[in-house]
């Protein structure tokens, strides 16, 4: 093996592992440095290599792949906001109050869980005497915002077709009767677009 042909299977697998490594998170500088390039020159490796039309395209063919590796579609997404938005959050608890052990819990709740802690409470000797449970749901408000915003869902636009007189409204049909006539002399040509 020449040396050049060395050179370029080490610059091939750099720009193999940079393209593997830029597809998860798009942080250039860090997937050059995973790549092997120097610390001090990563970002501005990492601009080159997004440059090179092969690499770009191999970037797009890795997350291509990846989202089929696993999955993800926008159907896949939507129905993951609406068991987030719906969760039944009394499911988690016995009818005393207390949290119920994980593995009880319907899967729509598990999946909204984002944190748990718990604390082991103590008496004035140090003694253990209970346990806190802190539990940390995904806000179903903020799913229901995202799931209403999905562009096949589009829950929170509001669609008003009016024809171009009807999006017209005179000042004078817009003046409160209580106006006085210093105030508006009734002869604007300005309209405003809106509902009357």
């Amino acid at each position: 093996m020449t040396s050049s042909t060395s050179v370029t299977n080490k610059t091939a697998i750099k720009h193999d592992v940079f393209v593997a490594e830029y597809a998860k998170d798009c942080n250039g500088r860090r997937a050059a440095i995973a790549a092997g390039y120097s610390e001090k020159t990563a970002a501005q490796a990492a601009s080159r290599l997004l440059k090179n039309v092969n690499i770009s395209e191999a970037i797009q063919a890795e997350k291509k792949d990846r989202i089929k590796r696993l999955a993800i579609d926008a159907d896949t997404i939507k129905l993951r906001l609406f068991e987030l938005a719906f969760v039944d959050t009394a499911a988690i608890y016995h009818q005393d109050g207390t949290v119920k052990p994980i593995s009880d819990w319907p899967p729509g709740a598990i999946n909204a869980l984002s944190g748990f802690e718990v604390v082991e409470t103590t008496d004035k000797n140090g003694m253990p005497v209970g346990y806190l449970k802190k539990i940390k749901l995904v806000c179903p408000l903020a799913a229901t915002k995202a799931l209403g915003d999905h562009k096949d869902v589009s829950a929170f636009r509001v669609n008003v077709q009016l024809s171009a007189l009807e999006q017209l409204t005179p000042w004078d049909e817009l003046i409160d009767d209580d106006i006085g006539v210093d105030e508006f002399d009734g002869h604007s040509d300005e309209f405003l677009v809106g509902e009357t």
